[in-house]
């Protein structure tokens, strides 16, 4: 199991794009797998992990999704920990202590509006595009005498 120190060093952030929850992972490119990882079997995403730069990734939720997995994971945990919490007569308990868990990690989700950007420059660098010259337009003569007439 990997050290906890370095689980704890991974950062979640979120951006809300409506109907759709971009949210972004911040940490060392293993920790972001895994949790991406925890975050795909526990059903707040069928999608891929999108990476932005070495350290920097999202993938796209929604809030429904997001908080389920969030309390999928907060109770596979608690079980692991506490494997008396599994027995039948324990489930009310296990569930109310991982929902409180839940509302916590959630409300540490940072809200980061320029997790991404939408507003991207257009120019020939990113159009995958090749320039082959310029076109230029040259005045006419006034009284166009320079002209074939047809």
């Amino acid at each position: 199991m990997r050290d906890l120190q370095q689980m704890k060093q991974l950062k979640l952030t979120q951006k809300n794009c409506g109907t759709r929850i971009a949210v972004g992972l911040h940490g060392d490119t293993k920790s972001i797998t895994e949790r991406f990882n925890s975050f795909w079997n526990h059903g707040a995403t069928d999608g891929e992990l999108h990476w932005l730069t070495d350290g920097n990734a999202y993938f796209w939720t929604t809030e429904k999704d997001l908080k389920k997995a969030v309390f999928n994971a907060t109770l596979f945990e608690l079980w692991n920990k506490r494997p008396e919490l599994e027995e039948d007569d324990k489930q009310a308990e296990s569930e109310a202590i991982a929902k409180r868990i839940t509302t916590d990690r959630l409300a540490k989700i940072e809200n980061n509006p320029k997790l991404l950007n939408f507003n991207k420059a257009v120019s020939i660098a990113n159009l995958d595009c090749y320039a082959m010259g310029s076109i230029t337009a040259e005045k006419p003569d006034s009284d166009y005498s320079n002209r074939e007439s047809l």
